[in-house]
């Protein structure tokens, strides 16, 4: 037997912070940009369970990251063991009584399975989303056109973009129209998953697809050498690849992407001047990601006069 102790308990919650979390009245979803718990916003904070742990991350907290416990810790602003006696009951545990250290690896071993299901289920989604998107882009799609009504309403050419040539249904019902701009996420060499932008500036992606480290250039290679320039939106991307002719662009699809995709730019491509597209969003999120992205991949990052 041992004691109770907040590592014991922080032990037995994993895998189960969401549940946790949602539980004590914190609010998060996974994966998800969202309002912060403490200190509010639009889409600054986002829990996104690494290891079944309860990581978070939020842009304007001080401290900015955790584990599910700290979330706990700051939220309600207690210390540890107040919000570890605060998460016992929710985990079937008693801080105020000692338990059984084989419980607490048995409990372990059992979160480890799930996390193992969890990660298994995700990529059977995502070969099926993958398979999904290869069959839409080819079979529905067309090289889009500088008639777009998306392209022109931002003003920029299709650089390899596609459109649907006929109206789809996708995500369990969701209706996407003919002519909706098409932007494959690439994942090295496949299509991972498939972004559809309406006219009205509207994205959705295709449920299940893979998109951390996705990618889509806007260009025929990527060279050894020279200025490649990764941005959030096609839009930007776009606006930035008329405005250099001779230049490399990538888009990265969301803020939260630019970082993993500067890392394998780096990866592949160590002798380039890699240079990160801002958005200048009232949330600061975008150039916040930009300056994270700009460290990992130890280039800069700008902030161009177009909107994504």
């Amino acid at each position: 037997m041992i004691n109770n102790s907040v590592s014991a308990l922080v032990a037995t919650a994993n895998g189960h912070w969401f549940d946790v979390l949602n539980g004590l009245g914190i609010a998060v979803h996974c994966n998800k940009h969202q309002p912060c718990p403490v200190c509010g916003g639009k889409d600054r904070f986002r829990f996104d369970d690494k290891d079944g742990r309860g990581t978070w991350f939020c842009n304007q907290c001080e401290p900015n990251s955790g584990d599910g416990l700290a979330l706990v810790c700051h939220t309600f602003g207690v210390k540890p063991y107040q919000a570890a006696c605060m998460v016992a009951p929710l985990v079937g545990l008693d801080m105020g009584q000692p338990i059984d250290a084989e419980r607490v690896k048995r409990h372990q071993k059992r979160a480890e399975q799930q996390q193992l299901q969890r990660q298994q289920q995700q990529l059977k989604a995502r070969e099926k989303a993958a398979q999904l998107a290869y069959s839409i882009a080819r079979n529905y799609c067309c090289l889009a056109d500088a008639s777009n009504a998306y392209l022109q309403s931002k003003g920029v050419l299709p650089f390899g973009s596609l459109q649907l040539k006929a109206p789809i249904t996708i995500n369990g019902g969701k209706a996407i129209k003919s002519d909706t701009l098409v932007i494959p996420v690439f994942n090295g060499a496949h299509i991972s998953s498939l972004q559809f932008i309406a006219s009205d500036g509207r994205k959705t992606f295709l449920a299940g697809g893979q998109i951390k480290g996705g990618m889509f250039p806007l260009c025929s290679q990527i060279t050894a050498t020279g200025t490649i320039y990764i941005g959030e939106g096609f839009a930007t991307c776009a606006a930035v690849a008329e405005d250099k002719p001779a230049s490399q662009v990538i888009c990265a699809f969301n803020a939260g992407g630019l970082v993993d995709v500067a890392q394998i730019v780096r990866r592949y491509r160590p002798q380039a001047e890699i240079i990160i597209l801002a958005d200048n969003d009232i949330s600061g999120t975008g150039k916040h990601y930009a300056r994270l992205a700009a460290i990992a991949a130890n280039g800069s990052y700008i902030m161009p006069e177009v909107c994504a």
